[in-house]
């Protein structure tokens, strides 16, 4: 499935489930919250009311009347009566006035098994049958406990405009008097209001799924052609042929586009270096075959040219091939993370010259001179000594191959907060200002027409930008062209 088609599903799927709760809250649980409210504010009043003097009543019930619409009578229990001491009555009719004598004996006996609580009570006209008269007196005889039988009620047919109630019946104490109370609520209206509200969210129901049609196309629209764009764009991306979309949509596809944009770059970049890696290490695979072939063909042909010095150079040219093999693997497994540092401690000084010593025999030979200068204390540091020896003896390797007619190359170790750092630093031509930021990249060669390395393949330094990460080294370079070049890492000291 589409996402743009996803995306519609889900927007109308959101707007049916805000429409359906507004449905269920507004119409389906409307009267369940209603007689919750009005039982809870009832509640209230029954409890306010038992609080309040004989003096209070009338104040209490009128501003529960006006205020909440509430009908109360308040009865003062005497011997064989109920006395009438407190009343209030709404507008229209209400069922605390409709209730004949028999009735409210009743009730008043309901009520005083449930002292102190009270007894509380939702009223229609299946619930408490009564005569629809109003009561002809203040007093009303009746048998303190009561005893009126739910059968022996009066019966009634409801008025079409009374509705249903809520009815509290509770005995109480104010002083030394005991008094029974009654007030009934009207609960709202449901049946004219759900009228009301289903014609409302009919409407809105509506209006709303028109709402959501439109905002659904909108929104799947804007979300999924800019990715549909970008997709088209990115199919183009192993070709090198991808180019930035320009979408404005939102944060994170302009982030994608920038993220391909840059992909798309490096991606273009690599096969460029790859194209001249191809060509140089050709080159340089080229010319010591040419040499070993030369060589070869010449000691068979012409025996008396099977001398140690012809003999020597297919060696050399074989040694230069075999080094090249080697580091080629070296940077595919230090790339692909085949080869993990194995952590030790060591003294990092002691570790350096003993690095400079494998250059003795060259240093005589060939009258290159390499300056030691480090801390007279030993400087432990933890990283892979095999991995650092290769790094360092890269560096020294790549200082040798590039120092001047001098041939001398500085190595310079010093303390730093609580780093080591280890310079290697040659006196050749340098290395221009718009190319030292590509000096450690996979692959780069300088732009300088490509000449026989001294020593190595030129693989060097692209393996000891990895080891020095393996390792969490810090490393960099300084130059300045004509004056020669600076490599540098830095390890921390263990303390």
């Amino acid at each position: 499935m589409r996402l743009k088609t996803k995306l519609f599903i889900w927007f109308l799927a959101l707007g049916a489930l805000t429409v359906g709760l507004l449905w269920l809250f507004q119409i389906g649980l409307l009267n369940f919250f209603c007689r919750a409210v009005v039982t809870r504010r009832m509640t209230q009043l029954t409890g306010a009311l038992k609080t309040k003097n004989e003096s209070d009543f009338a104040l209490f019930v009128s501003e529960a009347g006006n205020s909440d619409g509430v009908c109360s009578s308040i009865f003062e229990i005497t011997d064989g009566a109920l006395v009438l001491v407190g009343d209030f009555h709404t507008d229209g009719s209400c069922w605390v006035h409709s209730i004949p004598d028999r009735n409210v004996i009743y009730l008043y006996g309901k009520a005083l098994s449930k002292e102190p609580d009270g007894f509380m009570t939702l009223l229609s006209s299946d619930k408490l049958n009564r005569l629809y008269t109003e009561r002809t007196s203040d007093q009303i005889s009746v048998a303190l406990d009561g005893s009126v039988a739910e059968e022996d009620l009066e019966k009634y047919s409801p008025s079409e405009t009374e509705g249903d109630s809520v009815l509290s019946a509770s005995v109480f104490k104010s002083g030394s008097k005991k008094y029974f109370a009654l007030m009934s609520a009207p609960l709202v209206p449901t049946g004219s209001m759900t009228k009301t509200l289903t014609l409302q969210l009919l409407i809105a129901t509506f209006a709303a799924a028109l709402f959501s049609l439109i905002l659904a196309l909108a929104a799947s629209k804007r979300l999924s052609d800019p990715l549909a764009k970008l997709n088209r764009a990115a199919a183009l991306l192993p070709e090198g042929g991808f180019v930035s979309t320009g979408t404005d949509g939102c944060r994170e596809i302009q982030e994608l586009d920038a993220t391909l944009g840059e992909a798309s770059e490096e991606i273009s970049k690599v096969d460029s270096l790859r194209r001249e890696l191809i060509a140089n290490v050709s080159h340089d695979l080229r010319t010591p075959l040419t040499l070993i072939s030369g060589y070869a063909e010449m000691i068979r042909d012409l025996p008396g040219e099977a001398t140690k010095e012809n003999m020597q150079v297919i060696v050399d040219e074989a040694d230069r091939l075999t080094a090249m093999v080697t580091e080629l693997l070296d940077l595919s497994k230090l790339g692909s993370k085949m080869e993990k540092p194995e952590i030790s401690r060591f003294d990092a000084c002691a570790f350096t010259a003993r690095v400079l010593d494998s250059y003795n025999a060259m240093t005589q030979a060939q009258g290159f001179r390499i300056n030691f200068s480090h801390p007279d204390v030993p400087v432990y540091v933890e990283a892979d000594e095999g991995m650092i020896w290769r790094a360092l003896t890269n560096l020294v390797n790549n200082a040798v191959n590039h120092t001047d007619d001098s041939r001398t190359v500085d190595v310079f170790q010093k303390v730093e907060g609580d780093m080591l750092v280890t310079s290697v630093t040659d006196r050749g031509e340098g290395i221009p200002a718009d190319e030292l930021p590509k000096i450690w990249d996979r692959y780069y060669r300088g732009s300088e027409t490509h000449k026989r390395d001294v020593i190595g393949s030129g693989l060097g330094l692209s393996i000891t930008k990895r080891i020095f990460e393996l390792n969490g080294c810090q490393y960099g370079v300084r130059s300045t062209p004509g004056e020669g070049s600076q490599f540098w890492f830095a390890m921390k000291i263990l303390r």
